[in-house]
């Protein structure tokens, strides 16, 4: 049995990760910017550019890249000449590239240190269906802002949006990790003096986000401290939500986050009129088989019909629970 690692030995396992990951990243950067194909490095793997100028502060998992919907297949080819390998058996569609649940293909490449890449085309990126946000993708190309890092020029989400993202991500996993927090307080505190509130609450609210968003802000606020004014909580704060939905949000506050449980209530409330909420629930229960196939990586429909059985009785279980 392995001796749990002390803090100065994460601390440095975690900064030669990121080195690695990092340095794999401008691999990938660099070959994408000889072909001219556009990408914007999302979630650990953008953050560590700039809003967290300590590289082993926090821990990356995973290269997160997201490209437009026509480079898809070009960006795949181009991992696989890097010796990144697909690890789905899901063919990108280019006639019908957005989904409401999964948007990525995942990538592996072996070594000492393996290094994993999802190349993303859309910023949703789950195994239910999130048709509740509406989230305008060119206007996220056309706001991205380039930034420089050794002697490279990449582009990162605008500010505003990157906010809001992060408050998106956060929710969907259930708040499930205090990194989730860090990740949104660090970049409050990185663009301080260019953050305008009212700015990111108009695009929460364009993007159907604005429960995510108030949620995430508060939870920052009251864990990490973040300076988020008291009157930006009460104005995004919801005017309505349902019995279910502040039993969800009371555990929130509490200390039971990362539950499934949260979060369910949280989306129904997100939507408007029973026949929205009735398909949501349907379509987290039934996914289409073209979407199944891609969230379990499966083609047998025999296997296919074994995975519907299986999240009908995760769901009853959880009832169950309650």
């Amino acid at each position: 049995m392995k001796e749990a690692l002390s803090p100065r030995e994460t601390y440095y396992h975690t900064v030669a990760r990121n080195l690695f990951l990092n340095q794999e990243f401008f691999k990938i950067l660099d070959t994408f910017s000889q072909e001219h194909i556009p990408l914007i490095p999302l979630k650990g793997i953008a953050l560590i550019q700039k809003i967290f100028p300590d590289i082993g502060s926090r821990y990356i998992g995973d290269i997160d890249l997201l490209v437009k919907p026509d480079d898809v297949l070009s960006s795949a080819k181009l991992l696989n000449e890097l010796g990144y390998f697909n690890l789905s058996r899901y063919c990108f569609n280019p006639e019908k590239p957005y989904s409401v649940y999964l948007n990525s293909m995942p990538f592996s490449k072996p070594a000492k240190i393996p290094s994993f890449v999802h190349l993303h085309w859309h910023l949703l990126n789950a195994t239910i269906p999130l048709f509740m946000y509406k989230i305008p993708m060119d206007e996220v190309w056309q706001s991205a802002e380039p930034e420089r890092n050794q002697g490279r020029e990449m582009l990162m989400l605008e500010p505003h949006h990157l906010v809001v993202y992060l408050s998106v991500h956060a929710f969907k996993h259930s708040f499930n990790k205090i990194s989730l927090f860090r990740d949104i307080q660090k970049a409050i505190d990185c663009y301080s003096d260019r953050l305008d509130w009212k700015a990111i609450s108009k695009v929460a609210s364009h993007w159907g986000a604005t429960l995510p968003l108030y949620y995430s802000s508060y939870l920052t606020s009251k864990i990490l401290k973040a300076d988020i004014p008291e009157h930006v909580l009460s104005t995004i704060k919801p005017k309505k939500i349902s019995k279910a939905g502040h039993r969800a949000g009371s555990l929130i506050s509490g200390d039971q986050l990362g539950t499934h449980k949260l979060v369910y209530p949280l989306y129904l409330d997100m939507l408007e009129g029973s026949s929205s909420k009735i398909k949501f629930v349907f379509l987290s229960l039934f996914p289409p088989p073209e979407q199944l196939r891609q969230i379990c990586s499966v083609n047998s429909k025999y296997l296919l019909f074994g995975y519907y059985l299986k999240r009908l009785g995760n769901v009853l279980v959880r009832l169950l629970q309650e």
